[in-house]
C-alpha cells in the first residue's frame, strides 16, 4: 500500500494502491509524531497496522516498506481502550519487570485523569487518599 495524500491538519492518511480504492484513516499521536520525524510522505510504500475505533479506522503503527522496527515513537505501550472505555494490558515481549512498570505508569496516569473529574468536589488534603484508593483498587483489577 502506499499514502496517496495527508490531512491538511495531518491527523489523517489516505492509504491505498490507487487514488480509487484509497480510504482515508486517523492516525494515533504516537504514528502522527513518527510519521512526522520520519519524514513518510507522499507516496512512499508502507505497512501498517490498524484497529477500528468508534467505527472510524485508526493507523496504530506504520513503517516505510522495508524498515526494520516498530514504526510508532512509543512502540513498547501497552494499554488500550476497548469499545467501554476500559484500559486492557498487552504483553510485548518486554521483560516482566517492565511490563509490570508499564502498567504502574499506565493506572497512574489513569487515576490522575479520572481524579480531574473531582475538581472542585475536594480538596487537596483529600487528594492523596483519593489517588491512593483508587490507585489500589484499578492495579488490582488490572492484574485480575
Amino acid at each position: 500500500m502506499k499514502i496517496i495524500a495527508r490531512s491538511k491538519n495531518g491527523k489523517m492518511l489516505k492509504i491505498g494502491d490507487d487514488d480509487k480504492t484509497a480510504k482515508w484513516l486517523f492516525m494515533t499521536e504516537p504514528v502522527q509524531d513518527f510519521v512526522n520525524k520520519n519524514t513518510i510522505v507522499v507516496g512512499d510504500e508502507v505497512e501498517f497496522q490498524q484497529e477500528n475505533k468508534n467505527g472510524s479506522f485508526t493507523i496504530t503503527n506504520i513503517t516505510k516498506k522495508g524498515q526494520v522496527g516498530s514504526g510508532t515513537s512509543a512502540p513498547n505501550k501497552v494499554a488500550s481502550k476497548t469499545d467501554s472505555g476500559i484500559s486492557t494490558i498487552k504483553n510485548y515481549g518486554n521483560s516482566p519487570e517492565v511490563n509490570d512498570s508499564i502498567k504502574k505508569q499506565t493506572v497512574i496516569k489513569t487515576c490522575a485523569e479520572a481524579v480531574k473529574a473531582l475538581a472542585g468536589q475536594i480538596t487537596k488534603e483529600e487528594l492523596p487518599d483519593y489517588m491512593t484508593t483508587l490507585y489500589d483498587k484499578l492495579l488490582a483489577k488490572v492484574n485480575e
